[in-house]
């Protein structure tokens, strides 16, 4: 079904991780591996529910933009809570946090989602212009390098940079004013409802949410795609010749 389709979109911004970069290996596999490197045995369920009973940590807004300080002892604690979930001991938590924030924002550690090339290759085709609106850290730089992603976007704007984190309307219009377009003709793609789903929809840009895993509750004034690729057929785009009825 094709939504808003009396304004063509000339313009697709995404939020990066869990929208077009996943953790490979997953995040309960990283953790193990660190683990096991520090001399620490644990089993795969363990660190699940370790995860799932700390995930509200990683979700805590502010994190990209505060110090180094602040952001190593945000680690410390994230990692001594994971430690604690698990039932292992807290003698190796500075070197276990070193590997932990190591690892998650290694550009080594996330890969592309199979369908964001062949989306994004598609919207360049249409003649469509994108940009990236992320909460995130310089790695993520290195990271589009890497996976021959950066020469999609025109712009990356990342938290860590304009001092500012979604759903703050200041990081949509930092990218709206680089790329010298109006809101009403964007589309924001991204897997978070607050940040990415609130965020640009207070800044007058058409939000999509990504879900990956068809986990959320169905909501019909919200545009929910379960794949990447299904975004282009929902718009109009400026070469696809299509004409509204």
């Amino acid at each position: 079904m094709m939504h808003d389709h009396m304004t063509i979109k000339e313009c697709f911004l995404f939020d990066a991780g869990n929208t077009l970069l996943r953790l490979n290996p997953s995040r309960e596999e990283l953790l193990l591996k660190i683990l096991k490197d520090h001399g620490m045995e644990t089993t795969l369920g363990k660190v699940k529910l370790a995860f799932m009973m700390n995930d509200h940590m990683m979700n805590i807004g502010g994190f990209t933009i505060l110090s180094k300080e602040k952001r190593w002892q945000y680690w410390k604690e994230y990692t001594e809570n994971l430690l604690n979930s698990t039932g292992l001991p807290l003698e190796e938590i500075d070197g276990v946090t070193e590997s932990i924030s190591g690892a998650f924002c290694s550009p080594k550690s996330w890969i592309p989602f199979y369908d964001v090339k062949p989306t994004l290759e598609k919207l360049r085709d249409s003649g469509c212009v994108m940009a990236i609106v992320s909460n995130a850290e310089h790695c993520l730089y290195r990271t589009l390098e890497i996976h021959d992603l950066a020469q999609y976007f025109e712009t990356v704007v990342i938290s860590e940079e304009v001092r500012v984190e979604k759903p703050d309307p200041l990081i949509f219009q930092e990218a709206l004013t680089r790329l010298n377009i109006p809101p009403e003709k964007c589309v924001h793609t991204g897997d978070m409802m607050d940040a990415d789903v609130r965020g640009a929809r207070e800044s007058g840009i058409t939000p999509v949410w990504l879900d990956r895993q068809q986990l959320g509750k169905y909501t019909p004034e919200i545009l929910r795609i379960s794949t990447l690729t299904d975004l282009p057929v929902m718009f109009r785009l400026p070469g696809d010749g299509r004409v509204s009825l």
